[in-house]
């Protein structure tokens, strides 16, 4: 139906009614069809017997140009549960040149247990990326001892170059499952130490930000063991960035030896970037902790107190003492209050004095409270405005930065 307005008239008020023509449009037809200047595909247009037609012919109307066809003559193979068809099926995925037939078969076959390791091979290896993508998918419900042979490794590993995104996203996602238990054990572990070094390579070369999604959201011990691997590749170029959110996972996941051992990790040398360290307090406080209460042996005492050193040092470098504040947000109170209040002196640059307020509040300590107050007249007043909104998110701070302005209106 084609009209200028499609709304009921009862719909329309009556001031908008009176400037429109109900029944404009109403010499015009309806368009039932539209097809191509030269014509739908051979047999595209011809309607379909199925309620007469055998295994053989489905399978046929697999390859069919029209996508109701295909669905409804694969619908029908599965609703008949008829194990004679996996033959016909097997037979379709050699001859066929048809990349949604295919589709179809490689489905089908699955929903009848019959997709074996000869179909998922040639599937990955198949010209079309939508063939390959779902080959690699398959090869996850091979059994274990099929999925730890050689073949099926080398052609996994071989993914990894694939031109086609959604091929390598698939492997990433496909990778993960080589680390759950069941694959860990025996001949599976050589297999996932093969893949693992697979996995590193898509998270340090590929720029996909999705297919490093799909890695990440892997099992537990892939997490572990890609943060173990990528330390080695650092210096090669793996984006600090995409390290600090597999350490957010890991720490997000409180597994209580995981954590340990990546905390024990970050807390030497190079490991413990304030990147990675906020990436760790961020991920342990998805889960209602933080980096301060998980801390009770002190493990990172020596990485703030050398922050502390460096947030004091008026010599140094501006942007060195901004990142030696926001680790000391991380720290526990009693150890970064003190340098934190030495920066709210008059004497120190006001952005210092502003990343220390902001540091300050997010403890929500009744302390820092008193800190300000010891303070409140040597901060410049638009500080304190300026970080009214960083106090509602402390209500109890909020009520004393407006004692601070109090204060200073005597001035």
């Amino acid at each position: 139906m084609y009209r200028e307005t499609i709304e009921h008239p009862w719909a329309i008020p009556d001031e908008i009614k009176q400037h429109l023509d109900l029944n404009s449009g109403n010499d015009r037809g309806r368009i039932y069809r539209i097809t191509p200047a030269g014509g739908l595909p051979a047999g595209q247009h011809q309607r379909a017997n199925f309620s007469g037609m055998d295994l053989a012919g489905l399978v046929k109307t697999l390859e069919h140009a029209n996508g109701w066809h295909r669905e409804t003559a694969a619908r029908l193979i599965y609703e008949r549960q008829d194990k004679a068809v996996t033959s016909l099926m097997l037979k379709l995925l050699v001859e066929t040149q048809s990349p949604l037939a295919k589709f179809h078969a490689l489905w089908l076959l699955e929903a009848y247990h019959a997709a074996g390791e000869p179909q998922v091979l040639a599937a990955i290896q198949d010209k079309d990326e939508h063939v390959r993508e779902l080959g690699i998918r398959l090869s996850e419900g091979l059994p274990v001892e099929v999925r730890v042979g050689k073949a099926l490794r080398q052609q996994l590993a071989a993914c990894a170059e694939d031109p086609a995104p959604r091929v390598r996203m698939q492997l990433a996602f496909t990778v993960g499952s080589y680390f759950k238990p069941e694959m860990l054990a025996g001949q599976g572990r050589e297999v996932s130490r093969t893949l693992l070094a697979t996995a590193t390579r898509l998270l340090a070369e590929d720029q996909d930000d999705w297919i490093y999604s799909a890695l990440v959201s892997g099992p537990p011990a892939l997490a572990r063991e890609l943060f173990e691997n990528v330390r080695a590749f650092t210096p090669n170029g793996i984006p600090e960035s995409r390290i600090a959110e597999l350490v957010q996972v890991i720490a997000a996941r409180q597994d209580p030896e995981d954590l340990e051992w990546l905390m024990e990790n970050l807390s030497k040398g190079a490991g413990s970037s304030t990147q990675r360290l906020r990436a760790l307090d961020k991920g342990l406080r998805q889960r209602g902790s933080s980096l301060a209460k998980q801390d009770a042996a002190g493990v990172f005492k020596p990485v703030f107190d050398l922050a502390a050193k460096e947030a004091a040092n008026a010599g140094a470098e501006s942007s060195r003492r901004h990142e030696a504040v926001t680790l000391l947000e991380m720290a526990p109170y009693a150890q970064a209050r003190p340098a934190l209040a030495a920066l709210l002196q008059k004497d120190q640059p006001a952005d210092l004095q502003q990343s220390a307020v902001q540091s300050l509040v997010r403890f929500n300590e009744p302390l820092w409270r008193r800190c300000c107050w010891r303070s409140g007249r040597r901060f410049s007043l638009r500080l304190v405005q300026r970080h009214w909104k960083d106090c509602f998110r402390a209500p109890s701070a909020f009520w004393h930065c407006i004692r601070i302005w109090a204060v200073h209106s005597q001035y």
